[in-house]
């Protein structure tokens, strides 16, 4: 069945020209699209969260000539301002290109086909600029920095691949300020006995929107780890779909989001382990506070031939208020036997007796609930090496807090 609850057609006028390599790309997207259209409310991976309201009718971002600030991570990095590729905001090396810069395919793997309908589609089909990030062998750490500066919307797609026993560390910040809609689609391809480590931080403007997909093809004793930080947005969603292609490939999966004020944050993942002895964790905590919603869509496919299976995944959500609301949907589909998959949800308030043994230290209520909450946060960030990128991630969360770093 067609879904023309989006008239597409308003956005399609919005192209602007691919480079020649891209073009058949956006045409089998731009096809897509007229075909299927944009996703419904009804729509059953749409229950939490209407692509209505994350879709901002606005035009094409225009790059501001005001100064920006760019987080600096350390290493390489490539800087994106309103959807243009920056320059002189950025430190580039050999493993590191902006999309536009490219004259050719140059053998640019693609991890989501061009037809694929709905978000991932219009975003081909408007894609303004990216990153193109290659790395052999060896280890490599990118910054990927988005700063929006006012009303408009941008959309970026990013291409990693990581050969055969690379080392790759992947860091996207996105930061602005106004309203505005950041759309962004992040396609990893790990071959085999490659590393990847992902981390994408959402601190954008609590009156924009926020749409972002990674999807992700694992090569055989692969390894991928993402952490998703999302803290700002009017409204944001990010899905996540993971495939475990071959043998033995590992996916670790972490989320945390931080929300008040009536924002809205909805993560949705898909692990789909199409192999034998296939290992993936997920883990994903939301700190809700005033009239925030939060909402987590976990789903596990483990299709047929895919023994000795590992999956384990947790979502837990800690509540600051009476009016915060929690959503939490896990999903297993099994094709297969011999497998060991488990899931689980919690939602809940700081404990009371906690609370009330760190008063009787020294600690008023407000100072204790912080770091109570402080702590039900940085697990998420356990795995996460000290440096720069840790140190500003727990500033921030402090900071959200109330705390005292």
């Amino acid at each position: 069945m067609r879904r023309r609850d989006h008239n597409v057609g308003r956005y399609l006028g919005l192209k602007t020209a691919a480079p020649p390599w891209l073009a058949s790309r956006q045409e089998a997207a731009i096809a897509a699209l007229r075909e299927h259209g944009l996703p419904a409310p009804r729509h059953e991976d749409w229950v939490y969260t209407s692509p209505k309201k994350v879709v901002r009718e606005l035009p094409l971002s225009v790059r501001s000539a005001d100064p920006v600030d760019v987080p600096d991570l350390g290493g390489t990095r490539i800087t994106f301002v309103d959807g243009v590729f920056a320059p002189e905001l950025s430190r580039l090396d050999d493993t590191v290109a902006a999309l536009s810069s490219l004259t050719e395919d140059d053998g640019v793997a693609s991890v989501e086909k061009a037809e694929t309908p709905g978000f991932s589609a219009l975003n081909l089909a408007l894609l303004q600029d990216g990153a193109r990030i290659r790395v052999g062998s060896g280890p490599s750490r990118v910054h990927v920095a988005h700063v929006s500066t006012g009303t408009g919307m941008s959309h970026y797609r990013h291409l990693i691949e990581a050969g055969a026993h690379a080392d790759v560390d992947v860091v996207e910040t996105y930061t602005g300020t106004g309203t505005y809609w950041t759309h962004v689609v992040t396609e990893v391809a790990a071959a085999d006995g490659a590393q990847v480590r992902h981390v994408r931080w959402q601190d954008e403007s609590t009156d924009a929107s926020h749409l972002g997909t990674v999807a992700v093809r694992q090569g055989r004793d692969s390894r991928f780890s993402s952490l998703s930080i999302a803290m700002g947005g009017a409204i944001s969603r990010v899905d996540v779909h993971g495939q475990l292609a071959d043998l033995g490939a590992e996916v670790d999966l972490r989320g945390l989001y931080l929300q008040r004020d009536g924002q809205h944050c909805d993560h949705h993942t898909t692990v789909e382990h199409a192999s034998p002895h296939g290992t993936s964790r997920e883990l994903f905590k939301g700190i809700l506070d005033d009239t925030a919603r939060g909402a987590f869509t976990g789903k596990i496919v483990v299709r047929e031939g895919a023994h000795h299976s590992d999956s384990e995944q947790a979502n837990n959500s800690l509540l600051l208020s009476d009016r915060a609301i929690a959503n939490s949907r896990p999903q297993l589909e099994i094709y297969n036997d011999d497998v060991k998959c488990a899931h689980g949800a919690t939602i809940g308030r700081i404990d009371s007796e906690t609370l009330f043994y760190l008063r009787q230290r020294g600690l008023d209520t407000a100072a204790a609930q912080a770091l109570l909450t402080f702590a039900f946060a940085n697990e998420i960030l356990g795995d996460l090496p000290q440096g720069s990128l840790r140190t500003a991630l727990e500033t921030r969360i402090w900071g959200w807090l109330g705390g005292v770093a």
